[in-house]
């Protein structure tokens, strides 16, 4: 019975882990999805903003560099392209530092997460993005 009940413990134990891990993940994606407006927004457009941002920064570096992708939103949107490039290179900037603050929070609960020994140890981590 005491193998049993220590197998069960080790069960519950990694149910438990698994648990907060899904739960540290998918809280970081609904916080940056929903700082960003990322969940009021179509997937491909999401896709895109690494190409923008890119682009963004290269202008920001190099006015003369191209920006195919900014130069076809302008020109659908009817904007400046200047206006629309800096615009993009704003957005880019605040959303890596988002990012990165998220990040880092989440990998402080992973290290928490990997340091628990116990069930209790794990429960006690409270998940709380952007405190």
């Amino acid at each position: 019975q005491a193998e049993l009940d220590k197998q069960a413990a080790a069960a519950a134990f990694e149910q438990a882990k698994a648990t907060k891990n899904t739960k540290i993940n998918t809280q970081a994606q609904a916080y940056i999805d929903h700082a960003t407006g990322a969940d009021q927004l179509p997937a491909f457009e999401v896709q895109g903003w690494a190409i923008q941002g890119a682009e963004a920064k290269a202008w920001h570096t190099d006015p003369t560099a191209p920006t195919p992708t900014l130069d076809a939103i302008a020109k659908a949107r009817g904007l400046p392209l200047d206006a629309l490039r800096a615009g993009a290179y704003k957005k880019t900037m605040l959303f890596e530092s988002l990012v990165a603050a998220v990040t880092g929070q989440r990998q402080k609960y992973n290290d928490q997460l990997r340091a628990a020994k116990t069930v209790e140890a794990v429960n006690a981590i409270v998940v709380a993005y952007g405190a």
